[in-house]
């Protein structure tokens, strides 16, 4: 989040899929406002709240990353 205060937003918006109460009052304090679809009470892990959470390989990420197109000035 600091990386995106630096480029000067006039409003920062911080969206995760999963967190724990506790990470979200975390990032809170860095955002002006969090979106987040899942914070159980008992969270215990990201893959939890998941119906199908599978591990990527590492080829899966770099083959995603190098098919990714960076938008134009970022």
């Amino acid at each position: 989040m600091r990386a995106g205060r630096q480029r000067g937003p006039a409003r920062l918006v911080l969206a995760v899929p999963a967190a724990s109460p506790e990470a979200l009052a975390s990032l809170r304090a860095g955002a002006d406002e969090v979106v987040c679809l899942a914070s159980p009470g008992d969270f215990r892990s990201t893959g939890g709240v998941y119906d199908d959470f599978q591990q990527l390989t590492d080829h899966d990420v770099i083959a995603a990353l190098a098919s990714a197109q960076m938008p134009a000035g970022a």
